[in-house]
């Protein structure tokens, strides 16, 4: 697997663009007025991993008024090329070229036919071992990417891995039977590292023959390295499989599925924003969505009358209390104003949030303390990242890691 690969991976160098078709590609002009009709362009598809995934159109004639048709929204129109592939475009309608490109969204082979493994490349992923997955009838291997001395990627979105699935016991499958277990792979590897990533090339194969395949432009967010709940516990491999299995349950439950979703894009914002208030405000959402649905709609801990009750801080402190999370504050500066919030970190995050929300708060004072609002920030993140475990299944409270503890005990024989 891993020498066919690299081989692969050599003909794709990130660094260019890769063709993907040349030829005639038809288009449907797709409105009330000229249903099925469709019109032909001469021009190119390729592939461009950086600086991000983009599959691309380019046509010498191309005329982007021919997608006009009585004010007809140019997103996602459908064309086909020659070849048994089809392409979902976004392009930009607001000019008319008579030479241009357009952006697609993807490219992909247009019958499903029957595959004996699937194997794909992750961009955004720097850092991550070799993983096995054992999942119901699925196996998935993952392999971290080594170019020479190179062991990871930073500031880029370059291959950083690559991997295959294949059913356990050797037999046939169409592409479309692992649209959520690679679903599944995005949201819990963006959420290893806290920034999106995407998986842009898919392979299908007939044992040694290419038969399928799916060139993609999804959203991935810029390489930025990020101290997540993964850095702090790093699971062993039986732990990371347990709640891979748990992540990919809950994407089909039909209460979870958007919730965690939310979550997940919640963290990223969390994340990539430099404003601190954000974060802080980003992530009290994020938790009070988490406590809802957790409390009143899966667990009925509380009925939804009482709920609405509830301060969001008594809310937050019973999620903690059922979810068996730690919610004092570890705090290595010796600002006095924490003090008063040591032993109760849900009463210190709501109480800086509500002080960025209501305007006619007398108590400002921490906005002149970057280093506190960095501390609250921190302690934020860690509440959604472990209620976000927790609620996964995952056993240990990254609150208080191995890790933790013990630079804790090396603080207080230093004292």
């Amino acid at each position: 697997m891993i020498e066919k690969f690299l081989s692969n991976l050599k003909a794709c160098n990130s660094f260019e663009e890769i063709t993907l078709y040349s030829g005639n590609l038809w288009f449907s002009e797709d409105s009330i007025s000229s249903k099925n009709k469709y019109f032909v362009e001469q021009g190119k598809v390729s592939l461009k991993l950086l600086p991000t995934p983009e599959v691309i159109f380019e046509s010498d004639n191309y005329d982007l008024m021919l997608f006009e048709q009585k004010g007809a929204s140019i997103v996602n129109k459908i064309g086909y090329l020659e070849t048994e592939s089809f392409l979902v475009g976004s392009i930009d309608g607001t000019r008319s070229y008579t030479s241009g490109i357009g952006k697609l969204n993807t490219i992909k082979s247009r019958e499903e036919k029957e595959i004996t493994s699937l194997e794909f490349f992750i961009v955004n992923n720097s850092g991550m071992n070799s993983t096995l997955i054992n999942i119901d009838d699925w196996i998935i291997e993952i392999e971290p990417v080594r170019r020479g001395s190179q062991d990871s990627f930073n500031d880029s979105f370059d291959i950083t891995s690559i991997g295959k699935i294949i059913k356990k016991d050797g037999s046939v499958f169409k592409p479309k039977e692992t649209n959520l277990l690679m679903e599944a792979l995005i949201w819990l590897f963006s959420f290893v590292h806290g920034r999106l990533i995407s998986i842009p090339i898919l392979q299908g194969f007939n044992q040694k023959d290419l038969i399928w395949h799916c060139y993609s432009s999804d959203k991935v967010d810029i390489y930025e390295y990020h101290h997540t709940w993964y850095r702090s516990v790093t699971p062993e491999p039986k732990e990371f499989n347990e709640l891979f299995v748990e992540l990919n349950y809950k994407l089909k439950d039909e209460l979870w599925e958007n919730v965690l979703k939310q979550v997940l894009n919640w963290y990223h914002t969390i994340n990539s924003n430099n404003m601190p208030e954000v974060k802080i405000v980003s992530a009290q959402v994020a938790l009070e969505l988490l406590a809802w649905t957790y409390l009143v709609k899966d667990r009925e801990v509380i009925e939804e009358e009482g709920y609405k009750k509830l301060r969001t801080s008594d809310a937050l402190r019973i999620l903690f209390y059922d979810l068996e999370i730690n919610k004092e504050i570890i705090t290595f500066n010796n600002d006095n104003r924490l003090t008063k919030y040591k032993s109760d970190g849900i009463y210190m995050f709501t109480d800086f949030r509500n002080n960025i929300i209501h305007a006619d708060k007398k108590e400002k004072y921490f906005l002149d303390s970057e280093e506190l609002l960095e501390t609250v920030v921190g302690h934020g993140i860690e509440f959604v990242e472990s209620v976000i475990l927790k609620i996964l299944n995952f056993k240990e409270d990254i609150r208080f890691s191995k890790e933790i503890i013990e630079l804790l005990r090396q603080i207080e024989n230093m004292d």
